[in-house]
């Protein structure tokens, strides 16, 4: 479980940085 939340934080700061 913890390795899934960090692919999700990980696709959340990627398109984060994209919307920049």
């Amino acid at each position: 479980f913890s390795k899934a939340n960090s692919e999700i934080n990980h696709c959340i700061q990627c398109k984060n940085q994209r919307q920049t």
